[in-house]
C-alpha cells in the first residue's frame, strides 16, 4: 500500500511540474484581457445596427398595415363573435382546454362527503313498500 501511495505522489508531482512549465503567467493573461477591454469591437456594433434597422422596418410595416389589417380581421370574424368584450363576459381563449374528459374524477371530494354516500339511501328515501 505504501509503495502505491509513493507512486501516486510521484505522478501527481510530475503533473504539477508539467502544468507550471506550460501554463501562461497570470500577468500575461491579465494584460491581454485589459487590452481586449480597451479595443472596441466593430463587428458587435455592426450587428446591433443591422438588428435595429430590421426592427425599424418591421415596425414601420406594422404601422402602415395596421388600418388595413384591422379591417381585414374584422371581415373574417363572424358578427356574433364581434360583441364588445367586457370584464364580465371575457373568457380565456384556452379555457376550453381545461375541460377534459375525466377531469371530474380528479376533483377532490366535497368536505361533507363520505365513502358511504352512494351506498346508503339518503334520509327520506325508503326501499320497498315501507312509507
Amino acid at each position: 500500500m505504501i509503495r502505491h501511495d509513493d507512486e501516486l505522489r510521484a505522478r501527481f508531482q510530475e503533473l504539477r511540474d508539467d502544468d507550471r512549465e506550460h501554463a501562461p503567467s497570470f500577468r500575461a493573461l491579465w494584460a491581454r484581457a485589459e487590452e481586449g477591454a480597451r479595443t472596441p469591437r466593430r463587428s458587435h456594433d455592426a450587428a446591433l445596427l443591422w438588428i435595429a434597422a430590421a426592427a425599424s422596418v418591421v415596425l414601420a410595416a406594422g404601422i402602415a398595415l395596421r388600418g388595413d389589417l384591422g379591417r381585414l380581421v374584422a371581415g373574417l370574424v363572424p358578427p356574433e363573435a364581434r360583441e364588445e368584450q367586457t370584464l364580465s363576459n371575457w373568457r380565456s381563449p384556452t379555457a376550453g382546454l381545461l375541460r377534459t374528459w375525466g377531469s371530474n374524477l380528479l376533483a377532490p371530494p366535497s368536505i361533507r362527503s363520505s365513502i358511504l354516500d352512494g351506498v346508503t339511501p339518503a334520509p327520506g328515501q325508503y326501499n320497498g313498500d315501507v312509507p
